[in-house]
């Protein structure tokens, strides 16, 4: 073995290692965020019949760290890509370059399982979107009928007030009529 292959060989297992960790590094990041938006799901779910006032703010914190969460996975992905394009140079001779030739479709896993996060973190966002228009509707319902119940209460006093007085002329009229 000459130097140069020596230093080749050395670049390559350099590069070969860290791809490996990247990919590990992936997958944890992959695998958490599918729990968390497992546990994510199941939280909003099981907050259904709750205080209206606090599930879209639950939704909309669980929202952002589902982003924060999808970009980091995507960093990742990013960084596995470079590495794994490294590795297929031609001066490597790395037996990837040979297994991802020989295979066309489906294309690579890591292009597809890149979209998990984000459809899901999509969803999440219509989810939120959504619940504020419920919010909002419900308040805006919950002010109405707030101010129709104030409105009803207000005309029963008067209506109350009114037959009060009424009653008590009645009876006042009554002696007299009694003493005729």
């Amino acid at each position: 073995m000459t130097q140069d292959e020596g230093k080749l060989d050395s670049e390559r297992k350099l590069i070969d290692d860290e791809r490996k960790h990247l990919e590990g590094l992936l997958k944890d990041r992959t695998n958490f965020y599918l729990v968390f938006a497992s546990l994510f799901i199941l939280g909003t779910v099981r907050t259904q019949g709750e205080s209206f006032a606090a599930r879209p703010f639950i939704l909309l914190v669980g929202t952002i760290a589902s982003v924060l969460i999808a970009l980091a996975v995507w960093r990742t992905h990013r960084l596995v890509d470079l590495a794994l394009k490294d590795i297929t140079q031609e001066k490597f001779q790395h037996p990837y370059r040979t297994y991802r030739e020989s295979i066309r479709f489906p294309p690579n896993a890591n292009h597809l399982m890149i979209f998990v996060p984000l459809i899901l973190s999509l969803l999440f966002l219509v989810l939120t979107i959504q619940e504020f228009f419920i919010y909002s509707s419900k308040h805006i319902q919950l002010e109405k009928a707030t101010t129709t119940a104030t409105c009803n209460t207000v005309l029963a006093d008067e209506n109350q007030s009114w037959m009060d007085t009424f009653l008590e002329a009645v009876k006042l009229q009554e002696p007299r009529r009694g003493s005729k």
